[in-house]
């Protein structure tokens, strides 16, 4: 990376006068010289700015919306996806602490960590076993494992394989450490090659064979930890996010934070702050000072010992400590002095807030949205010019979603499919809302567009719909059942129990369609029958259709569970019949609103 931009001119003549050069300030003496200090310098910021990092998530997590499955996909496969992206990976989260990486670095560098099972094998009888269930030591020097063999009775060498693993559970995603990766870069063909920097710690656990690390640790690492050199990632293996930088700056493939352009402003703010604590350390809580106090007829400093007046006075006050009560004499007035105290009027608190304001305008960040406090009547055109402010954000998440469910569908045989975060509607105002859902009213566009709006989806507020309605139908038949029950509880206890012989007790009203105790003989009679019972059930009051009800199961039970099943049918088709004549009239009221009537 290039150093700090230098002076354009080292000084300036006017007249007879030397001037200093105005672009020659002393946060120049700080910029940074490398990569590494960039990066170290955003590290800082983030760990160290409650403000800068919250504003900077924020950002990030704006973009964070629904996940969608596009493509020629099928119904079950999207699911599928749906189901492991946002209940096994969370990939929402993934994308928030990538969406940080990258946002505060300027580069995110991640990868799939593929399961396998590792397999050792006796050298000597050929014995193979899985590594999670044994015991063994490794030499790095050798690459080889020692663990005993139950077959030949002793410990033996035993060779190593590893298996590809197709169990979902154990995908992991990588994010790598910054301060760990090299690139060697193309910018003419636009491709980089990613080389890995292997970590200290993990060198020590390989070494020392620690077996957690060695069960799972892919064998590239352990060679490179064993041949002490940086592991060199090939294909698509790692993907990168940057923020891209222009054209005349020699990035070599790394991406510039924006910080770094910020860089004099950060160093003002910082520079306020640091005064800003010494004030709080020094200037807040006064210094106290007891001396004694001279009078016109007599001087204390004349007739006293200070040293044993000063140790006195300290007795005094500690003893007042223990003992706030206590009482205290001494011989001639004192004079109490409070020295500083002014850090309140000395602190620049305006000058960090506008500072402040100023950088976080400059990153691109409303002063709402870092604040809290977005204005609602401001909130639609200051979101469009904060979106347009950002769509590297979102294209990189997009990208990377799409590299993920690509490298899933490769190891998992699943159905390609095209996936991507649902753009973002929080912009969208409430007039063009309305006008939406009248064009919808107006079939000049589809349900689809007009809710998405508004975030429904038109196919699930369906499903549910008829959910809705079944669990309402569920909920009346098991009251039914109970009020049948009850009525049978109260009837048998009144002695009016069915009579012998199938027949109705005295006093019970008979069946209004007279339905026969042996019921027809073919289903096509059945049916037919069911429906006539049904139309004239569904007309008589609800008390007189439950005593029916119970009757004809008492009589007939084949009939009774197709009249129950047809009285079901037309209580659903009359429930949907009720719901469309609601949009119908929904949509009438908002066509006559589109044409002013």
């Amino acid at each position: 990376m290039a150093a700090g931009p230098e002076p354009f001119n080292q000084a300036r003549t006017s007249g007879n006068s030397v001037l200093p050069d105005p672009f020659v300030l002393y946060s120049s003496e700080a910029y940074p010289k490398s990569m590494e200090s960039v990066l170290r310098l955003c590290e800082y910021m983030w760990l160290h700015s409650g403000q800068f990092k919250m504003s900077l998530q924020r950002v990030v997590r704006y973009f964070l919306t629904k996940v969608e499955i596009d493509g020629p996909t099928s119904k079950k496969e999207k699911n599928r996806y749906l189901d492991y992206l946002n209940d096994h990976l969370n990939v929402l989260r993934v994308l928030g602490t990538l969406g940080d990486d990258q946002i505060c670095y300027g580069n995110s560098f991640s990868s799939l960590y593929m399961p396998f099972n590792r397999l050792l094998f006796c050298s000597k009888c050929s014995l193979s076993r899985d590594i999670k269930n044994t015991d063994f030591t490794f030499s790095l020097r050798t690459m080889k494992f020692t663990a005993f063999c139950p077959r030949c009775k002793r410990k033996l060498i035993h060779d190593h394989k590893d298996m590809r693993a197709m169990d979902e559970n154990k995908i992991n995603i990588i994010r790598w450490n910054v301060h760990d990766m090299h690139m060697v870069h193309n910018f003419i063909a636009g491709t980089s090659e990613y080389i890995w920097e292997v970590d200290p710690d993990i060198k020590s656990k390989v070494s020392a064979g620690n077996q957690f690390f060695l069960r799972d640790m892919p064998w590239e690492v352990i060679q490179a930890c064993q041949a002490k050199h940086r592991l060199r990632f090939s294909g698509d293996v790692v993907y990168h996010m940057k923020e891209d930088a222009i054209c005349g700056v020699r990035n070599a493939g790394w991406g510039i934070p924006r910080v770094l352009s910020l860089f004099k402003d950060v160093f003002y703010i910082q520079l306020l702050k640091r005064y800003n604590e010494a004030l709080a350390l020094d200037y807040i809580v006064p210094f106290r000072v007891i001396s004694p106090k001279a009078t016109p007829t007599t001087d204390p400093l004349m007739h006293t010992d200070l040293s044993s007046w000063s140790s006195n006075i300290q007795g005094m006050l500690d003893e007042h400590r223990r003992d706030p009560a206590s009482w205290h004499t001494i011989p001639f007035p004192l004079e109490y002095q409070a020295l500083g105290g002014e850090g309140l009027t000395l602190a620049p608190v305006p000058l960090i807030k506008q500072g402040t304001a100023d950088l976080m305008d400059a990153m691109g960040v409303p002063v709402g949205m870092y604040q809290g406090d977005m204005d609602l009547e401001a909130t639609p055109m200051a979101m469009r010019l904060f979106e347009s402010t950002w769509p590297q954000i979102p294209v990189m998440l997009n990208g990377w979603l799409q590299w993920l469910v690509d490298s899933l569908s490769n190891l998992f045989g699943w159905e390609k499919a095209t996936v991507r975060l649902k753009p973002v509607q929080y912009a969208d105002d409430l007039e063009r809302k309305g006008m939406l859902l009248q064009l919808m009213g107006a079939q000049q566009i589809s349900r689809q567009t007009a809710f998405a709006s508004i975030g429904i989806d038109p196919q699930e507020e369906a499903q549910r719909i008829v959910s809705e309605n079944e669990e309402a139908l569920e909920l009346q038949r098991d009251s039914e059942e109970d009020e049948t029950k009850k009525q049978e509880l109260q009837a048998l206890a009144q002695g009016g129990a069915q009579a012998p012989g199938g027949m109705q007790p005295a006093g019970a009203p008979g069946m209004a369609m007279g339905a026969p105790t042996a019921g027809p003989s073919s289903p096509d009679q059945v049916l037919q029958q069911a429906k006539e019972v049904a139309a004239q059930l569904m007309g008589l009051p609800e008390t007189q259709r439950r005593s029916q009800l119970i009757q004809l199961k008492k009589d007939n039970e084949l009939l009774h569970a197709a009249v129950t099943q047809e009285m079901k049918g037309m209580t659903q088709a009359a429930a949907t019949a009720g719901v469309d004549q609601m949009r119908q009239q929904a949509t009438a009221a908002s066509g006559a609103a589109g044409t002013g009537i």
